[in-house]
């Protein structure tokens, strides 16, 4: 195999820089656009409480040490006038999006706040907000998981603005740090394309690649659009994805013989095991799903759903599911992640993180 990563290190793979620059464009005036609406949901709901928040302050050194660092930093920003210039928008905090933006330009990196940072997140969601806090091994959480089961207890629509758009900024700048800004950085411009160093050091011995990482591609949600960076090396040549994401569950039903492993692996098209799993795991929050009930999900209205559990049509970030798209997002975010993640670990952490399980609930 050192042939064939060496031949991959040397050819590269074609991208469209083009393509790269178009959506960084995109990116970055949606960034700006959130930061609109952030402010007028932040000041909607200024001024601070009063008090500061005793639970964070016992939790948190850092907010009882200085409370009134980040409430003033937050309140300052929203008192600042929207721009309609998309750059001079972004100007105004700091982040992996200003940053980048500001070096393209050969400017200084903006030092304003930076809301997506997690101590500004947890004055927004504990402090300004008011949320009940989120812990986790002791400590307090705001990643999008903990925002998700923020999200699902409110109402207000401030709340939920806030909410959304923080969801969608961090979504942002996670596009801009693991795909825009490495391709932009370490593509070739004058062959059009990317370097990447494969090997095959993981445990799984599964390719890795880095410098960058062009494996890191995401099936559904909102960076779909990162697999249309790259083409073929000749212009009469098509790509071709070769799907080996069950080759774990294929392992294991070819090692073990366990009779429902070959029934679902042995012939195809697969039979499904993600579905049976979803349902299983799905019960522990949402009682009243059945086998039945989960297959007639995708036919049924938001009233129908909402009258059985809201939380059906709640995603693991608080977020509002189509019916028509609910079957398959918990097949795949809850019933493949523990089909996969039971056998392996002997656990399920990961999904059990995603639903707010207790330890308990997760055995």
């Amino acid at each position: 195999m050192i042939h064939v990563y060496s031949d991959l290190w040397r050819d590269g793979l074609k991208v469209n820089l083009d393509a790269i620059k178009r959506r960084r464009e995109d990116e970055r005036a949606l960034y700006a656009a959130e930061l609109r609406k952030l402010r007028a949901a932040i000041k909607a709901l200024l001024p601070f409480p009063g008090k500061p928040n005793a639970e964070l302050a016992r939790r948190d050194k850092w907010y009882a040490d200085n409370p009134t660092n980040y409430r003033t930093k937050i309140a300052e920003w929203a008192s600042l006038p929207d721009h309609d210039d998309d750059l001079m928008e972004a100007m105004q905090v700091s982040g992996a999006i200003s940053s980048g933006w500001a070096a393209d330009l050969g400017r200084k990196k903006p030092d304003g706040l930076n809301l997506t940072f997690y101590m500004a997140q947890r004055v927004l969601l504990y402090d300004l907000i008011g949320a009940e806090i989120i812990v986790q091994d002791g400590k307090t959480q705001s990643d999008g998981e903990a925002r998700g089961r923020i999200r699902e207890g409110l109402t207000d629509p401030r709340h939920l603005a806030i909410m959304d758009c923080l969801a969608t900024m961090a979504g942002i700048e996670t596009t801009a740090k693991l795909f825009l800004n490495p391709y932009m950085n370490l593509t070739d411009p004058e062959t059009g394309r990317l370097y990447p160093v494969a090997t095959s050091m993981l445990a799984t011995r599964r390719i890795a690649t880095s410098a960058p990482n062009p494996m890191q591609l995401s099936k559904r949600a909102s960076s779909t659009f990162v697999r249309g960076f790259f083409g073929p090396d000749y212009d009469d040549h098509v790509l071709v994805s070769l799907d080996w994401s069950a080759v774990e569950l294929l392992l294991i039903g070819e090692f073990s013989g366990d009779p429902e492993y070959v029934k679902a692996y042995g012939a195809l098209p697969h039979k499904d095991l993600h579905a049976g799993a979803a349902v299983s795991v799905l019960q522990t929050v949402i009682p009243e799903m059945t086998d039945e009930l989960f297959h007639k999900m995708k036919g049924m209205t938001v009233e129908e759903l909402d009258a059985i559990n809201p939380r059906i049509l709640t995603n693991v970030r608080g977020e509002r599911i189509d019916p028509s798209k609910s079957h398959s997002y918990w097949r795949t975010e809850v019933g493949k992640s523990a089909s996969f993640e039971w056998p392996y670990s002997g656990m399920l952490r990961n999904t059990a993180e995603k639903l707010g399980l207790s330890r308990e609930q997760m055995f």
